[in-house]
């Protein structure tokens, strides 16, 4: 992601867990686990949603179609951002969607469900949380929504490492050398390395 599309001004934190995408096909488990569940579960904690049919309950405020600048807003208003990848992303090694990479460069604290290499681009535990189930979500959200400085240190280290790894200038230099035959290793290690 390129951090200056992303960058604009802080946001009264107003939403405590939001989630942005279109349709629950391929997804059901995830936005129920992550968000319907939890909501139940939290009914003190404001959940919201920006998309098209997740058919989430009454509980989850459905926030109105926002352009792009309107969605970043969404998410810098938003304590804690998550991830709910689809299955056909998920389960296909370190295949990448644009939605991590813009929240980290927002500087969002992301909280995702499983997602086969997603280590490849964010570290698990320091840069961005993973839940297997409900009840993982629900101490999650309670943990970061309890604790600023940790919900803050997150997104924080997020955002280095897209500083650091993940722009649009780390991409194209890693086509260059892609194109030229020089490429030996993944993305981030090249990138790494060409910084130095």
């Amino acid at each position: 992601a390129e951090p200056a599309v992303f960058a604009g001004p802080a946001a009264d934190e107003d939403i405590d867990i939001f989630f942005y995408g279109h349709g629950r096909e391929y997804r059901e488990r995830w936005i129920d686990a992550m968000l319907v569940q939890p909501s139940e579960r939290l009914p003190r904690v404001r959940f919201a949603v920006r998309g098209t049919r997740l058919g989430t309950p009454a509980r989850i405020a459905a926030l109105p179609y926002a352009s792009f600048n309107a969605l970043k807003g969404y998410c810098r208003r938003s304590r804690i951002n998550i991830l709910i990848t689809r299955q056909a992303h998920a389960s296909v090694y370190a295949s990448s969607t644009a939605r991590p990479f813009e929240l980290a460069a927002i500087g969002s604290a992301m909280v995702s469900n499983p997602y086969l290499g997603i280590e490849e681009w964010f570290e698990p535990g320091r840069e961005v949380l993973i839940v297997h189930n409900a009840d993982e979500a629900v101490a999650t959200y309670r943990e970061l929504l309890s604790d600023g400085a940790a919900r803050r240190d997150l997104a924080s280290r997020a955002r280095e490492r897209l500083l650091a790894e993940h722009t649009y200038a780390h991409r194209a230099r890693y086509l260059r050398t892609l194109l030229s035959g020089e490429a030996r290793e993944t993305p981030h290690i090249v990138s790494a390395a060409a910084s130095e």
